[in-house]
């Protein structure tokens, strides 16, 4: 993924938050993420199947590229932070 790309996602993830009216806690959820990063990740890959039923696939895989980079969570971690004290 290109830089460009990786702030594009980043900023999906980060209107999907206040989509789902999390923006304010997600700072916290991505701390809870960030240790089970790469197992949560893979625990995704293996009930994408079923995850499918409910969930587009192309989310998911974005889904997993985060949760597998500590460095880019905690960088959506700091925008969500900044755009809250921002406000």
């Amino acid at each position: 993924m290109t830089p460009q790309s990786i702030a594009d996602d980043d900023q999906v993830w980060i209107a999907r938050f206040q989509r789902w009216g999390l923006r304010g806690m997600a700072p916290i959820l991505l701390d809870v993420l960030r240790p089970l990063g790469f197992v949560g990740g893979q625990v995704i890959t293996l009930l994408s199947p079923l995850l499918t039923t409910f969930v587009d696939a192309a989310q998911l895989d974005q889904l997993v590229v985060l949760l597998e980079d500590p460095a880019r969570l905690e960088r959506l971690r700091q925008t969500l932070i900044h755009e809250a004290e921002q406000q």
